[in-house]
């Protein structure tokens, strides 16, 4: 099984982050490290079997080697999945240059509603 999508990672422990990286999903749980957000990832995935889709809205370099994003996630949930069906997350996302690679260390969704 993949932890990611055909649109995203597709390993199983998601080198895109940080090993200190907190994760906060559209749900409200917070996740710390690498390792626990790969388990608690992987269960969601694997539980709920969600399609995902990101779109940039913007990026700013906050300092040298650090920039943050702000993108809009699109998730299709299978029926019988709580919150089944299209919904759209607002993503804020702190990304750090460790040596040639940006790595996220900060991950934040949120849902969109009324928009």
């Amino acid at each position: 099984m993949r932890l990611w999508n055909e649109q995203g990672k597709t390993d199983s422990s998601p080198s895109m982050y940080t090993e200190d990286a907190d994760l906060i999903n559209a749900f409200g749980p917070h996740w710390h490290g690498r390792d626990e957000i790969a388990a608690h990832t992987l269960a969601v995935v694997s539980s709920a079997r969600p399609t995902l889709s990101y779109r940039l809205i913007g990026a700013k370099t906050i300092a040298p080697g650090i920039v943050l994003a702000i993108a809009l996630g699109i998730t299709n949930l299978p029926n019988g999945q709580p919150r089944a069906g299209q919904n759209e997350l607002s993503q804020s996302v702190l990304l750090l240059k460790q040596g040639s690679e940006w790595k996220v260390r900060f991950f934040q969704s949120t849902p969109v509603v009324n928009r």
